[in-house]
């Protein structure tokens, strides 16, 4: 049986095993990178943590080990945090983050003004109608604005078609 993340994701929650968790999938991702080098230059794999695991102090240094051990470039993977991380005080100190689901959630001019990352990643909902929905399509191009004067990379979730893309 398949079971997907809304299901065991609670689970891990509820006995407190994020960390540990989130330290096997790092460990087996950079497992994998290393057995399998890639061959095209700036090649990148994306990596959601949960915000638990986030919060403490020492996971910085633990997957920089990681790092280290399997003998990975840090730039070819991408850890994303949700907005709510992205905002709150959790003192997290990983470079080379991505904000998931941007604009559902804490996103506010004000605080996008102070936002540290590398990369924003649209949340779908923004896409989906683009080509239908000109408030879509103004919200979108705000944000695209937002994260090239910031110097930011943009991905967006759900682009199906020529017409979202572009």
């Amino acid at each position: 049986e398949i079971f997907t993340p809304d299901r065991f994701i609670p689970l891990i929650a509820q006995f407190n095993l994020s960390h540990r968790f989130d330290m096997c999938i790092m460990e087996k991702l950079l497992l994998w990178l290393r057995d399998h080098p890639s061959t095209q230059a700036g090649a990148r794999f994306s990596v959601n943590l949960m915000p638990l695991t986030l919060m403490q102090k020492e996971v910085a240094t633990e997957i920089c080990a990681l790092f280290e051990r399997y003998g990975v470039a840090p730039q070819s993977v991408v850890i994303e945090i949700t907005e709510e991380q992205a905002f709150s005080n959790s003192g997290c100190s990983i470079h080379r983050i991505a904000i998931d689901d941007f604009g559902t959630g804490y996103a506010n001019y004000e605080r996008l003004r102070r936002l540290q990352a590398d990369i924003i990643k649209i949340d779908g909902c923004f896409i989906k109608d683009i080509c239908t929905d000109d408030m879509d399509a103004m919200i979108v191009q705000s944000m695209c604005n937002l994260a090239k004067t910031k110097s930011l990379c943009v991905v967006a979730e759900y682009v199906e078609t020529p017409a979202q893309r572009e």
